[in-house]
């Protein structure tokens, strides 16, 4: 089974992989973005400097 797969079936279930980030450098930042639009994956951070996180990820429906 594919990890596509898998984080769908997670997602399903109600039990996305929770994934929490320190920094948002720019790995940091390519990572956090791609959590909203990753089925099965929630995502957050926290950064010392909040204007350097990426714009979706200060979204209101963000997870």
């Amino acid at each position: 089974m594919s990890l596509s797969a898998k984080l769908q079936r997670r997602a399903q279930e109600g039990r996305p992989v929770r994934v929490g980030l320190i920094g948002a450098g720019k790995s940091g930042s390519m990572d956090l973005s791609q959590a909203p639009r990753t089925s099965g994956i929630r995502g957050g951070g926290r950064e010392a400097e909040p204007a350097r996180v990426p714009s979706e990820s200060r979204r209101p429906d963000h997870p």
